[in-house]
Parts: C-alpha cells; structure tokens; sequence
C-alpha cells in the first residue's frame, strides 16, 4: 500500500510530468523542423511517458481511503506503471539506433534486435502479472507490490545499459548536443533509484524520467536552432555568391558595344537586342530573393535572351538546338543559363574551330524532370579541378540552390574530346508539380 504523507509530492510529481508531456508534444509538432521519423518517435515516446503519468495519477486517486476503487481499475492502472515505461525506453532506443546507423540494413538488423527484446519483456511483464508476482489489490481496491515488482524497473534499466553501450561504442557519430541530450535521459532515472529508498513511496523515478525527457528535448532543439542559424548564414552567402556570379563586366560590355554597333544599320534588331537585354538582367535581379522553384517556362525564356545575346556576337558560330519534351514543371531559378552560359564559355568557344552546338533537351522518368545541357566542345575531365585562374562560382550555385530548394541534382558528363553533358535531375515532389 503506499506510504501515507507522500500522496501530496507524488500529485505534484504526476501533475507537472503531465505538463511537461504536453508541452514537450505541442513543441515537438509545432517547433521542431527534425525529419518525420525522429519527430514521429520522440512525440510517441513523450505519449507514451504521457500514459505513465496519467496511470500514476489514476492509482494515487484509487488509493484515497474514503474512495472504493474497483479491482480491475487499481490493477490495470498499477500495470500501466511498468507497461508504459518500457515502450518509453524503447522508442529511446530506437531514437538512438535511428541517429547511429549508417545504412538501411544495419537500421533494420537494430530494429528488429529491439522489437524482439521488447516483445519478450511485454510477455514476461504480462507473465509476471498474471501469477501475481508484479502488483496485486484486494477486494477493497488496495494495491501491493508482487515479489518480482523490482524486475519492472531492472527491465527499462537494460534498455539504459544498451542506449550507454552504444553512446560509447558510436558517440563519434553524433553531435555533442545528441550525446549530452541523451546521456542526460539515461542519468536522472538512474540516479532516482539510488534515492529511492531515502523516500519510499514518492514516485521519484516518474519525476527524473520526465525531467530527463524534456531535458534532451530542449538540447535537440537547440541543436535544431543552431542548424537553421547555419542554414540562413549559408543562404545570405549563397545569394551574395549567386549575384556575383551573375554580374559579368565583360560580357555586359561586350553586350553593349553590339547593341551600339547595331544601332547605325539595323534599329529593329537593336531594339529587339535592347528588350532581350532588360528582360535578362531583371530576371537576373529578380532571381536574387526567390527561394522557391518557379515554372520552367519562365527558366527558359531566360535562357532564350541569354542565347539571342550571344548570337548577336557570335553570329553563325553559335548554334542552338532547343528539344524541349516536358515542360510543365518548376524548377529553381537561375539554374539552367548558367549551364548554357557555360556550354557556349568552354565548349563552342573553346573549340579548334570557336563555333559549335548547344543543344537544351528535357526528358522524364517516374522520378525526376530531366533536363540535358549538351555541347560539342573539347570536353573536360569533371573530378579534376581547372587551374584557370576562374572561380566556377556558377556551377556551385547551381548545385547548392538544386539541393536547397528542391532535393534536386547536377550531375557533369564529359571527357576529353567527347563534349559535355550537364544533367539536371529536378525530383517530382509538391514544389515542382506545376500548380
């Protein structure tokens, strides 16, 4: 029966464990921006801690003496005591083993390790209390422990043993604020046993495990808030890097001197040269604060100014091929011209000959909008790095805004003599289905 006096501090105990769940859920589902899969395992793990607490205040209740609870009400409460622990500790561990393992199969191998342990110890649970071993209560609704009601606590604490084992073993894989997180969830509830006997009766190990909880979740947002710092650090450079790449003095000038040129014998072609010209550096400008994709139509009527510029200068050297298949999708901005840009600076240009073919091709599979940049030109080994004094800023930029903005990718075909074949894959996800 529990100790008279301690029905007050295990009320406030079970109360603010209550709370703390609550806010922990709230917080999980609107202030996190972890993957699905860890957000959906800590809010269930927090439930689940929720449940504990809540059979915790459901059998302190039951045991006011002016109260007459019923037999099965006492035992189901006193049960969930030990049930709701273990599924605790084991979407911990499963937290655990979902941070430290580095492929499909090791995930799997681990998760099916811990589902068999955990359904052996729920079995052995139900065991224990069916033969009257865990908790029991009489006809008045008073409830004892079982003989074997410390092997409920030894039970979750195999579970702490195995989350140490693998912080000692994989702690290297994990950020410092991940291992201190959960280092903190396997500490507190440990240390509650040893004071266990210095306050029988006060539910002590309920307190540090919900303390320990909401510890580690406030480390892990932490961790959250520092990563999306990086983040927009990374995205103010990325535009600072994407404007540079795109202010090109020679190319601007060399623009404006054919324009000028152009002007004394054919004003038409110079008015038409004049309104490819805005149309190019207010999509180059406009591009700066967009961070989400935009129809590849509009992509490639940028392209398409771009081109009709350098044809003015290059005059037949320049061939353009447009085999657009697909075309009713989005994709990031200012990340097609720079591939053309660079099919025209290093493949026709660069040719023996300094004239050549740019072909623009799109193509789809079940998974990605494929679009091919291809020229003709010398071609280049893509592993190795150009010692030619040029940054290649454009090709970074591309790549980072693929990845940031759609989960897209490059990917560079080309080799000596063969040419080049820039790739984008733009996966098809809700931001790049046309609307």
């Amino acid at each position: 029966m529990i100790i008279q006096g301690t029905s007050i501090p295990n009320l406030m105990i079970e109360v603010a464990g209550i709370m703390i769940c609550i806010f922990a859920l709230i917080l999980i589902r609107f202030g996190m921006t972890q993957p699905w899969t860890n957000r959906r395992i800590l809010a269930t793990a927090f439930s689940m801690m929720l449940a504990y607490n809540l059979c915790l205040l459901l059998l302190e209740f039951t045991q006011i003496e002016a109260v007459h609870s019923p037999r099965i009400y006492v035992l189901l409460s006193a049960f969930g005591t030990y049930l709701f622990p273990v599924f605790t500790a084991h979407l911990v561990s499963l937290y655990v083993i979902h941070l430290i393992s580095r492929t499909d199969g090791q995930y799997r191998k681990a998760l099916t390790a811990l589902s068999v342990f955990t359904s052996a110890e729920i079995i052995l649970l139900l065991i224990l209390q069916f033969t009257g071993n865990l908790v029991l209560a009489d006809q008045e609704g008073v409830f004892y422990y079982g003989a074997a009601n410390m092997l409920g606590y030894i039970m979750v604490n195999i579970y702490m043993v195995l989350d140490v084992t693998l912080l000692i073993i994989y702690g290297n894989i994990l950020t410092r604020s991940q291992w201190n997180a959960i280092m903190t969830y396997l500490t507190l509830p440990i240390l509650s046993l040893f004071f266990r006997r210095m306050v029988p009766g006060v539910y002590l190990m309920a307190f540090a495990s919900c303390i320990s909880m909401m510890i580690m979740l406030i480390l892990i947002v932490y961790e959250q808030t520092e990563i999306l710092r990086k983040k927009e650090r990374d995205n103010e450079q990325l535009k600072v890097d994407l404007m540079l790449s795109q202010i090109q003095p020679h190319f601007l000038f060399n623009v404006l001197y054919v324009i000028q040129e152009i002007c004394l014998i054919d004003a038409e072609t110079a008015s038409q040269a004049i309104s490819d010209f805005s149309r190019y550096l207010r999509h180059n400008m406009d591009s700066i604060s967009i961070n989400k994709p935009i129809p590849f139509k509009d992509e490639l009527n940028h392209v398409r100014h771009y081109v009709s510029l350098q044809q003015l200068r290059f005059g037949d050297a320049l061939q353009v091929e447009y085999e657009i298949g697909p075309s009713d999708f989005r994709m990031p901005t200012l990340t097609l011209q720079p591939l053309v840009e660079n099919a025209i600076r290093y493949g026709v240009r660069k040719s023996e000959e300094g004239a050549g073919t740019v072909t623009i091709r799109t193509l789809e599979d079940q998974e990605n909008y494929i679009i091919h940049v291809i020229d003709d030109g010398p071609g280049f080994v893509p592993d190795k790095k150009l010692d030619d004094g040029v940054s290649h800023l454009g090709i970074k930029n591309v790549r980072d805004r693929l990845q940031r903005v759609c989960g897209g990718q490059l990917v560079i075909d080309s080799g000596p003599g063969k040419g080049t074949d820039a790739i984008i894959l733009v996966p098809k996800n809700d931001s790049t289905l046309s609307q």
